[in-house]
């Protein structure tokens, strides 16, 4: 629905009630990344990282629901040249 900037704000504010949820950085690591702030993407993405190391299981989107392929693949690459860019 291309309303990111909404949802980055849906996003932190349960990041204020729930800090380091990866679910929500997941989610909003997605806005910030469809927004161009890849600054702040950096911050999201070692922090969706960490949080991750505590999780049973592969997270790979904020909610149930399923991303377009086309979405998936965008974001799946911008979010490993971030991963990357964190690890060095």
């Amino acid at each position: 629905q291309n309303r990111y900037a909404d949802a980055e704000a849906v996003y932190r504010k349960d990041l204020d009630r729930h800090p380091n949820n990866p679910w929500s950085l997941h989610g909003l690591a997605t806005c910030l990344a469809k927004l161009g702030k890849v600054d702040e993407l950096v911050e999201c993405r070692a922090s969706f990282e960490a949080a991750c190391q505590r999780s049973d299981g592969k997270i790979d989107r904020s909610c149930y629901c399923k991303l377009s392929a086309k979405n998936r693949s965008s974001i799946g690459r911008l979010f490993k040249q971030v991963t990357e860019r964190i690890r060095v």
